[in-house]
């Protein structure tokens, strides 16, 4: 549940909000962040441990009670180690989200790397930013063996106490009374061993809720717009007006007092970018939003959208609405799917679409026409196929609300004008020749609204606008002066057979990129290979290589097994120390302090096997996360084209994650 609502909220962040939140860090948060929220160690425990004292006290006596108090005796110890350990997760965590976020914008932009020849750069700002997150993970390792340390000796020093003081006060250990306890401690011993992450739950809990708080705390593109639309109902209902509300939405779609500030990426602004932009949309009608280069004009779309800080006497009254932006998005999947986007097939409509936005000409060069795959970012089409098919999903949505930002200029009348005819429609264009066909015009300069009104009144007085057509003529003018798109073959000069043969082998290689595309095959991505069951034999070789050779191994298992020794020993020793049968040649002082260094001896064996496991491991994470990145920077443009960038991501942070903290002890 709380992956979803991370996700929902994700889709939803204000501009403002994106620059403390970029993706990497989102990212982060749904694989590693969520995790950590497993409340029921943290309630269940408490029961566990009171039950297991009970039993014991029925066995034990007051002999139990002493040990209790040792228990009690540890908490103060307890609560400085986790709160070290909370600073250094903390810590961790925050070098984890600033990796996690540089792979991503490297993986986002790997082009421009490979282009410029930048992975070696990048490289070592990765690694630069991985050794200080694996030094804070190791302090935390470090503390945290501590901490077991600690918690393992608990457990040998309460059965000592209880074990003795029950022998000296006369009480009769017999076998059956000393294995049931040692089952009892041992059953204290779990949710014991716990008790790090118990205490630290808490701490543990408030970092991972903190960094992933916008689920609930973090401003968003409230539907502030369908916030007011059910305010104004309510309002409406109220004073049984409910008919003066559907006729004002029924008339118009309102921006009142539009003034917003628009954050840069390095630095805010001090003053609004628009300011005392009031617009009244008539519902169905074709409305323009001219102006020069620079003027505001996307801005007012995204602040239409809520795309941008809005000041808080700004107010929005809009329905659902439908965006087709200067640059298209495009998800990796097939072209009916894009423009579908989760609605459902209609095939009528779906094909009327089809043609209106004059997508079948580009449907016919691909492989398997609109169940074609499309690549991660729409890298097998050009950029005007992302822009019709992001035209097509639009229309296809049956918004209320339509909104294009310099759309093509061949999908104006069949698709704007007519197809949409009804709706309501606002157009951001520098193509100034469709303005004779639009409803009205706003002209926006420096921010601030200019001239507004039909084509023949802000044609008459509007200066600006006039000075706007008056540029927009004279650049036509050159921009038809230079066109090379056409060749006259009436008026060749005698040297020109060249430019010819140059612009017919231009199309042959078009129609031949064209073949070539109807021969590959339609499934682009890769699924992704997974395995289940016993891990293979070959990936245990790896990890052992990564972590160091089988040298390291060997010493891991020794540790293992002379643990594994001194528990036996221990137990066969309380059999030989309870059991009547034998002869009791020594005092009880002798037995306990010979079970006290059998379980003492396999404690610090522990304590040692764990910061030998510690530096190994964080070896083979650090080992495995070059070898994996430098192998991502090294691969061919193919490879992400055909692999999500998610999917990569995915290696990155949640994957390596359980390399950096699980794998080593599974192992």
């Amino acid at each position: 549940l709380i992956h979803v609502l991370i996700f929902h909220k994700s889709l939803r962040l204000t501009h403002e909000v994106r620059k403390n939140f970029p993706s990497g860090r989102i990212t982060n948060m749904i694989t590693t962040d969520v995790n950590a929220l497993q409340l029921h160690i943290f309630w269940s425990a408490p029961f566990r441990i009171i039950g297991a004292m009970v039993l014991l006290y029925q066995q034990l006596g007051v002999a139990a009670l002493l040990g209790s108090l040792i228990l009690v005796l540890i908490v103060p110890l307890q609560t400085i180690v986790v709160s070290k350990m909370q600073k250094m997760t903390k810590q961790r965590l925050e070098w984890t989200d600033r990796r996690v976020n540089l792979t991503n914008e490297i993986l986002a932009a790997v082009d421009t790397v490979k282009f410029y020849a930048w992975e070696k750069c990048f490289q070592s700002r990765v690694h630069s930013i991985r050794n200080d997150e694996l030094s804070w993970l190791q302090r935390a390792q470090l503390l945290s063996a501590f901490n077991s340390f600690i918690l393992n000796s608990i457990p040998v020093v309460v059965i000592v106490v209880s074990f003795g003081m029950f022998t000296l006060l006369g009480g009769d250990l017999t076998p059956a009374r000393a294995f049931t306890s040692l089952s009892l401690f041992a059953l204290l011993r779990i949710p014991l061993e716990c008790l790090p992450n118990l205490l630290s739950q808490p701490g543990l809990q408030a970092i991972s809720i903190k960094n992933g708080n916008l689920s609930w705390d973090l401003k968003v593109i409230l539907n502030s717009f369908f916030f007011s639309f059910f305010l104004l109902e309510f309002i409406c209902l109220l004073s049984k007006h409910r008919g003066l509300l559907h006729k004002i939405l029924a008339e118009s779609v309102i921006f009142y007092n539009l003034e917003f500030l628009f954050y840069f990426f390095f630095s805010q602004a001090e003053k609004p970018t628009l300011s005392n932009i009031n617009l009244d949309v008539p519902v169905g009608s074709l409305f323009a939003i001219v102006g020069g280069t620079g003027e505001g004009k996307t801005s007012l779309i995204s602040a239409i959208l809520g795309e941008v800080p809005r000041d808080a006497n700004s107010n929005v009254i809009i329905r659902t609405v439908a965006y087709v932006p200067q640059v298209s998005w495009i998800f990796n999947a097939t072209v009916r799917d894009n423009i579908l986007f989760g609605s459902s097939f209609q095939p009528e409509r779906y094909w009327k679409i089809i043609d209106v936005t004059t997508l079948q000409q580009d449907l016919g060069i691909l492989p398997d026409h609109d169940l074609t795959e499309i690549g991660e970012r729409g890298v097998n089409i050009s950029g005007g196929q992302k822009q019709t098919v992001s035209m097509a999903r639009a229309v296809y949505s049956n918004s209320d609300v339509y909104i294009f930002d310099d759309p093509l200029k061949q999908v104006f009348y069949r698709c704007i004008k007519e197809e949409l005819q009804g709706k309501t429609r606002i157009l951001v264009t520098n193509q100034l020749h469709f303005l004779p066909h639009v409803d009205y015009i706003l002209l926006v300069s420096n921010g601030v609204s200019k001239e507004e009104g039909t084509f023949e009144e802000v044609s008459r007085k509007g200066r600006i606008f006039q000075e706007l057509m008056e540029n927009a003529g004279k650049m036509e003018k050159r921009e038809g002066k230079g066109d090379e798109g056409c060749i006259d073959m009436e008026n060749l000069e005698p040297n020109s057979n060249k430019m010819v043969e140059n612009k017919i082998n231009d199309i042959l290689k078009d129609a031949n990129a064209a073949n070539r595309m109807k021969g590959m095959k339609a499934t682009l991505v890769k699924q992704e290979e997974r395995e289940t069951g016993l891990v293979s034999w070959n990936v245990l070789m790896r990890y052992k290589d990564a972590i160091g050779g089988l040298w390291v191994v060997v010493i891991l298992f020794t540790f293992y097994f002379s643990t594994e020794v001194l528990r036996i020993l221990s137990s066969m020793w309380l059999r030989f120390w309870t059991d009547k049968s034998a002869s009791k040649s020594y005092k009880p002082e002798f037995y306990i302090l010979i079970y006290a260094l059998l379980g003492f001896s396999q404690v610090t064996v522990i304590l040692t096997n764990s910061f030998w496991l510690i530096t190994s491991s964080l070896g083979a994470a650090r080992r495995l996360h070059d070898m994996m990145l430098n192998f991502i920077l090294r691969a061919p443009m193919l490879f992400f084209q055909t692999n999500p960038i998610g999917r990569v991501i995915n290696r990155f942070s949640r994957d390596l994650g359980d390399i950096d903290r699980n794998v080593a002890e599974s192992f």
